[in-house]
Formats: C-alpha cells, structure tokens, sequence
C-alpha cells in the first residue's frame, strides 16, 4: 500500500510539472550556453544523493544560471530550479552525466535557460528510492579542470561522434600556463590571459568509385580520409565581469575595479531581504552597504560572526546568499582609485584599510560609532517594473465606436455566455419564418 501511495505520488508530481510547464524553450545554445562567465558548461548531472559535497549557496527566484556563476567561487556551479550549488568535487559514487534534454525546467531568472530538471529528480526518487535525488545543470570553472583525469568527468569519446563525424575539445586551449587551482576561496583565481578557444576536429571518409580514363591502376574501393580542424574562439565576453557586485560584511565592491578618476559607481541597498543596487555619485562613500528600515537609512556596521555575510548582485539583481567554505573572510583595501575584497585571516578580517598606489603602507580606517557618524543620502526613487501578466492572454481591446452614421448599436446588456449564442440564433430562425408564413 505504501509504495503504491509512492508511486501514484510521484507520477501525480512529474505529470503536474509536465503540465504547469509548458512554455517552450528556445534553441539549444540559449539553454545551455557554452561559456558563463569563468565556467564552461560540463553537461546535465544527476545525483541520487543530493550533491553530498556540494553547498547550496542560493536559493531566490532571480536564478539563472549566470546568477548562480557569480555566486559561486568554487570549481563547479549547478543550478536546479531556483537553488544554486557550488561544489569543488563532484562523488561520481553516487552522480553521473545524464541526457542533456533531462535538464528542461526553466530558470525563474530567465525563460531562456535551464536550470536542472525537476521532473527528472521526481522519477529518478522514485525508481531509486531516494528522496535526495537532484538533477543539476553544471558547469566547471576552466581554470580548475586540467587537474582531473578524463575519465573522471566521464567525457568519453562515444559522447562526441555524430554521422562518422569526431568532435572533440583540445582541452589544452582551456589552461592558462602554470595556473593552479586553490581553495582559499579568498584569493581570485586569476583571469585568463590568453583567449579560450574550442577546437573541433572533423573526419570524412569517401570510397572511390570510379576513375579518369586516363588512370591505369584505379584503386576502387579504396577508402581516403579528409581531416579539417575548426577553432572557435569562446573567449567571456568582459562585459559579463562588469555586471558583478558583491558585498562582505559592510562593503561591496564590483568584481571588475573601477581604475579611472571618473567611473560610475554603484551603492548597494537592502531594505530587509530588497537589496538593489543603484548609481552612486559619492566617491568616498560608495562602497559602504547601506540599510534602510522604511525612509530611515544607515550604513552597515558588523562585528564577529555578523560580517561574515554575502550578497551578490548580477546585472541589477541582488540576493542575500551564504558563504562557501571560508570566502566570506575578506577585508576592504582601497589602493588609490582602486578597491575591491582581499583574502584575510583571523583579526585582520573585516576591515577596512587605504593603501598608497602601490599597496604599501595601508592604514586601518576604524567604523563610525555614535550621534556624529555620517548618514547615506537616501535612495532614489526606484522604477517600478510592469505589472506581472503570468503569460495570460491580454484582454481584448474596447469596441471602436463607428465613423460611419449608420454602425451597429452598442450593446447594452452584458455578454451572453458560452452556449447561447447557437440558441439565440435558433429562436431568431424560428421567429422569421413565422414572420414570413404569415
């Protein structure tokens, strides 16, 4: 009785996710792009015990799958529905590649891409018996993948054929020379310095039939093979680093730093769980978090445990999240015009220092405390977006009254309903006839 309960169920669920989600989804690149950000796309992955070693570090309505690359400073990213994941080690004991169509559950972020299956993480529970089960669209971070042995994220060569055709990646292209991955999470891998490129060997093979007449021994049969090699150039766009904001504690700084006299800053401001970020033409005080309890506005002051928070803001979207392993020890060092987070360890965290433009002689600059602290001029107003139109159709426009002096009356009782159309026409038929009978 209990596993038939299960069963009907978890057929019930599937069969409402297949039925609630019915719109389309566009072409494949759109779905699962190869590039975000420093990740490139390592395929649909199942896991029957819910990513063991993976940390779910977002969970908002805004998810997408660049959204959940900005959030993430490990070696994997995967999102599943709303929730993002970030891992650096994937227990292929208990996950493995699956068909890519499995991954079909649209982003809350954006229509346009997937972010994992849900309908496929229901059956995959059912015929496994395991509730954990989650179905992820994953990315791996470029930099880290060269330490890992092929077989290990199981990109076998049966998975690159098409039409005697061989497809493969030169994985080489990938690396940046002498790179290394590091799990301080505190220290930025560095961006690559030379461009990302995909190259794809193709293989043709033709069969002589047939040769000139001038040709004395005519090898027919005889099988020739042609190899062309294509490189496409994946490079990141740097665009995509530019729309990043993210705030440790009590500061927030772009991940791209602003390195002229006249740049466009941005604040951050969370009014509870609101968080926006909004032009700021402040240059001191542009990187302080501001909160804001109705009109009333200050600047975030944090201490201990309290500054080891995160938010994270992706092309004007923002989401508290949590911190992965250490990443959330950061202090604030500004050297000239430029600041960002910088790595730290026990007292040194949580602070903010000036530097000179070299780096040297950085000064701690204490928090404000009391009546005499400056106060955040307060946000301007934000536009407010279009009403939701949860994909109905659009009511219909009104009647246009008629140009002419001898248009139709204008209805003035309500609509008949559906069904009374075909009987009003059926009494007028009836009437006319006894009209003209008599």
């Amino acid at each position: 009785m209990r596993s038939a309960l299960m069963i009907s169920l978890g057929a019930q669920l599937a069969l409402g996710y297949f039925t609630n989600s019915s719109e389309p989804l566009e072409n494949k690149l759109d779905v699962h792009p190869l590039l975000i950000g420093d990740f490139r796309l390592f395929g649909c992955v199942a896991s029957t015990a819910g990513f063991p070693n993976f940390k779910k570090v977002a969970s908002t309505n805004l998810m997408n799958l660049d959204f959940c690359a900005a959030s993430c400073p490990g070696k994997f990213f995967g999102t599943f529905n709303r929730d993002c994941y970030c891992g650096d080690e994937l227990d292929f004991e208990t996950a493995g590649k699956i068909a890519e169509d499995l991954c079909n559950t649209p982003c809350p972020g954006d229509k346009h891409q997937t972010c994992g299956g849900l309908a496929a993480a229901a059956r995959l529970a059912l015929e496994k018996q395991e509730p954990r089960s989650v179905v992820l669209s994953l990315y791996v971070r470029i930099h880290g993948e060269e330490h890992h042995d092929d077989h290990e994220y199981q990109h076998d060569d049966h998975e690159y054929h098409h039409n005697q055709t061989e497809y493969h990646h030169d994985d080489h292209e990938y690396h940046n020379d002498g790179h290394q991955w590091n799990n301080t999470y505190g220290t930025k891998p560095a961006r690559p310095y030379h461009t990302f490129t995909s190259t794809i060997t193709s293989t043709k093979t033709s069969t002589i039939t047939s040769c000139p007449s001038w040709v004395q021994h005519c090898p027919v049969g005889h099988k020739t093979t042609e190899v062309i090699t294509v490189t496409t150039e994946l490079c990141p766009k740097p665009e995509w680093h530019k729309k990043k904001i993210v705030c440790y504690g009590g500061h927030c700084a772009p991940e791209e730093p602003c390195r002229e006299e006249h740049c466009e800053h941005h604040r951050v401001i969370c009014n509870g769980d609101d968080c926006y970020p909004e032009v700021c033409t402040d240059k001191d005080e542009w990187h302080k978090l501001v909160i804001c309890d109705g009109k009333d506005c200050r600047y975030h002051q944090c201490s201990g445990e309290e500054c080891n928070s995160k938010i994270v803001c992706y092309d004007g979207k923002c989401a508290k999240e949590t911190c992965y392993g250490e990443e959330c020890h950061k202090k604030f060092v500004c050297k000239d015009l430029e600041c960002g987070h910088e790595h730290c360890n026990g007292d040194d965290c949580h602070k903010y220092e000036v530097c000179n433009g070299s780096g040297a002689d950085c000064q701690p600059c204490p928090p404000c405390n009391g009546a005499g602290c400056p106060v955040p001029p307060p946000p301007a107003p934000r536009p407010q977006p279009p009403a939701p139109t949860h994909d109905h159709p659009s009511p219909p426009n009104p009647p246009v009254h008629p140009t002419t002096a001898h248009g139709w009356p204008h209805p003035t009782q309500p609509p008949v309903v559906a069904g009374s159309t075909k009987l009003g026409a059926t009494v007028l038929t009836a009437l006319l006839s006894f009209i003209f009978f008599l």
